[in-house]
């Protein structure tokens, strides 16, 4: 016990690198005084209400996107998002002059793989006026878009890169929203995600209800979405609802890291006193986990503004002592930054 305490206190030290988007990989090179930038770190802002019905999103005008997958061509997903009529100008005369629009993915201008292809306004092509950013016309009613899904080797996927992953093992999806949602340059509000058909078992962070899942707004942290994984365990946490997801339910159990998370959830709990005043209906998070083969793999993770992505090691090793310690370091490393996107 001892021993894997001091591995983790060492690799919590000496090991982990963050580049301001979410993201954080182990890699034995970051610096004393770069974790305590990394415990600084952003992901600040308040996050904002939301209704809990259709209507509500309707009145409010927060922005549904809709995304549909289709099992027989499962690298494939078609998004969709209904726009309202563009702002005028400021000191604009002419209703015809409004400010140009931009749809942005965040995760590009953070530096993250793109996943999205074929951007259409009214099915017409949008101009992409650089990387990550399409130019809207200003009487443009309809965004569609399309996202092609990693297809990863088993045992090979960095939840660090934030990809969206089709998991051929176990017919499941990973939906990483920076690298896959496009919003409205400069918006701030909070949307909603349907992912249709529903019989795929949508799961996100926070329910809406009526299908509906919780999109950040643009300020906080990225959100991480499942689909079609039947492996998902949920338990009251410190009164907080926490799904949990993984390719292998055995696998994670067998590890341990179920209450292991727990654990450590309820530790770093105790060090944001505002988690207790967390509306009940933001208390619902979800941690997904993706194995990494010991021989493979570079052990990664991703917070976000109510999940998170990690990597847990498995797989003949020579030092399984220290495995542990590195599954642990991630997880709770994760969960600090998530804890401090809800709360801070």
């Amino acid at each position: 016990q001892t021993s894997l305490h001091a591995q983790a206190t060492e690799i919590c030290d000496n090991g982990i690198d963050d580049d301001g988007d979410g993201t954080h990989q182990l890699d034995g090179e970051s610096s004393a005084t770069e974790q305590q930038r990394l415990l600084h770190a952003s992901w600040l802002a308040p996050s904002p209400g939301s209704g809990d019905q259709t209507a509500v999103a309707q009145e409010s005008g927060e922005p549904i996107y809709e995304l549909t997958l289709n099992p027989d061509t499962p690298l494939v997903g078609q998004f969709r998002l209904e726009l309202s009529r563009a702002k005028p100008a400021p000191g604009g005369k002419s209703e015809k002059q409004v400010e140009p629009r931009l749809i942005t993915l965040r995760g590009a201008v953070w530096g993250l793989e793109s996943q999205v292809y074929d951007a259409r306004g009214d099915d017409s092509p949008l101009e992409e006026a650089e990387v990550g950013k399409w130019i809207v016309p200003d009487d443009c009613k309809v965004v569609t878009w399309k996202i092609h899904f990693a297809d990863t080797a088993k045992g090979s996927q960095a939840a660090n890169t934030q990809q969206c992953t089709f998991f051929r093992e176990n017919t499941w999806w990973l939906v990483a929203e920076p690298t896959a949602i496009l919003r409205l340059d400069g918006s701030m509000d909070v949307a909603r995600l349907v992912i249709k058909p529903d019989s795929l078992g949508p799961t996100g962070a926070t329910d809406l209800g009526n299908g509906q899942w919780r999109i950040p707004p643009g300020d906080e942290a990225p959100e991480f979405y499942v689909v079609g994984n039947d492996h998902c365990e949920e338990r009251i946490v410190d009164g907080f609802r926490i799904r949990y997801v993984s390719d292998s339910a055995d696998r994670v159990s067998a590890l341990g890291l179920l209450d292991a998370h727990g654990k450590a959830f309820h530790y770093l709990n105790r060090l944001f006193p505002d988690a207790e005043s967390v509306p009940e209906k933001d208390r619902q998070l979800l941690v997904i986990w993706i194995g990494i083969n010991a021989k493979k793999g570079q052990l990664g993770g991703a917070a976000g503004s109510r999940s998170l992505v990690a990597n847990y090691l498995y797989g003949v090793a020579e030092n399984p002592g220290a495995n542990a310690a590195l599954n642990l370091a991630v997880l709770a490393h994760e969960q600090f930054h998530q804890l401090q996107a809800l709360c801070v």
